[in-house]
C-alpha cells in the first residue's frame, strides 16, 4: 500500500482516506475526467462537480490499482 500511496502523491491528487472500499478523488471538472478515464476502461462516477468515486472489489489487485493510477496520470498529462 505504501508504494501505491507514493504513486498517488506523485500525481498530486487529493484523496479522502478510505473507510470502505470506496475511494473519493477531488479533481476539477469531475464529469470530464470520468469520461476520459472511461476511454481507458476505468469505471467511476462523478459525485459532484469536483469529486469522483471509485469502488474497489475483491478481484482488483495491486496491479489493477497501479493500472488505474497510470490511467489517472495519462489523463492529467493530457489536460
Amino acid at each position: 500500500v505504501t508504494d501505491l500511496d507514493e504513486d498517488r502523491r506523485a500525481l498530486d491528487l487529493a484523496v479522502t482516506a478510505p473507510e470502505t472500499n470506496m475511494v473519493y478523488v477531488h479533481i476539477p471538472d469531475a464529469s470530464h475526467f470520468v469520461a476520459r478515464l472511461a476511454l481507458q476502461e476505468i469505471r467511476c462516477v462523478a459525485v459532484s462537480e469536483q469529486c469522483i468515486r471509485l469502488v474497489t472489489h475483491l478481484d482488483i489487485d495491486d496491479n489493477g490499482v497501479k493500472q488505474t493510477l497510470r490511467a489517472f496520470s495519462r489523463c492529467l498529462d493530457a489536460a
